[in-house]
């Protein structure tokens, strides 16, 4: 403990036991709301020698907004995160439910509300869009998933739209 001590920061850390005779001591820090201070140390297991030190300022600029974003995203950085984050989401949540009420207002009654799709707008899409769309929606599940359910909606409100005949 006295050889990590002297390699790293005196921070929350873990330490890792060597898995057998030919083994390292293995430390890192925990505490992730001090992103600053992060490290990973391997000490020799007899002699207490840093085989490898890497710490904040041998972090890539990737590795260091991961660092700072993942506790920053669980407000882990004390209340005014927090704060920051609850507003962030009552925002949110006011734009979705303003959203649909103006949605309903606005509306004429029996009607969808969505506007119909003008003849031959299918037609013009372009084959390198609908082979775009193809992989995106083989690509992420959900999103076909989703687009399922939006087929079948549109389904459903055009056999229920009166005709414009």
């Amino acid at each position: 403990m006295q050889a990590v001590r002297r390699e790293a920061p005196d921070v929350q850390m873990q330490l890792m036991s060597p898995k057998g005779p030919e083994g390292y001591w293995r430390a890192n820090q925990l505490d992730s709301a001090q992103p600053d201070r992060r490290f990973d140390l391997l000490l020799d297991a007899y002699s207490g020698k840093r085989l490898y030190f890497s710490g904040w300022s041998e972090q890539t600029a990737f590795g260091k907004a991961t660092a700072i974003g993942i506790p920053f995203h669980r407000g882990e950085f004390g209340w005014w995160n927090q704060a920051l984050l609850f507003v962030f989401g009552v925002g949110v949540l006011f734009s979705i439910v303003s959203g649909w009420v103006m949605y309903f207002k606005r509306r004429k009654q029996g009607l969808s509300g969505f506007p119909a799709v003008m003849k031959g707008a299918w037609k013009s899409v372009p084959w390198t869009a609908w082979l775009g769309g193809a992989f995106m929606l083989v690509a992420m599940p959900l999103l076909a998933m989703s687009a399922a359910v939006v087929v079948l909606m549109e389904g459903v409100i055009a056999l229920k739209r009166p005709s414009a005949t």
